[in-house]
């Protein structure tokens, strides 16, 4: 069963318009990566065929970014590995920022 040593690198915090890159750790082996965005809009617009690296565009709302490898040899998959991410509101100008306790 393949392992995925240590978590997804990239933003938790995105902006919508913007692309972001997501990666993890290279896994040995004869493996393939599926990895899965929010089902929100967002769209994987760069990716190699089996590769470790993402770059997506965000929609309007946040989820969660996952990748699950599989043994091409066995069939056998890891445990998903997840990256929960957020959608910064934004106005013309740019992100809009709320401090915390602000009325």
């Amino acid at each position: 069963r393949p392992v995925i040593s240590g978590g997804i690198s990239g933003e938790t915090s995105v902006c919508v318009g913007q692309s972001f890159t997501y990666s993890i750790p290279a896994v040995s082996g004869d493996v393939s990566y599926v990895w899965t965005v929010p089902t929100t809009g967002w769209n994987i617009i760069s990716s190699q065929s089996n590769s470790r690296i993402i770059t997506v565009m965000p929609n309007m709302l946040g989820g969660t970014v996952s990748v699950t490898v599989i043994d091409n040899l066995t069939g056998c998959t890891s445990e998903p590995v997840t990256l929960d991410v957020i959608v910064m509101p934004y106005s013309e100008t740019g992100p809009i920022y709320r401090l915390p306790n602000y009325r």
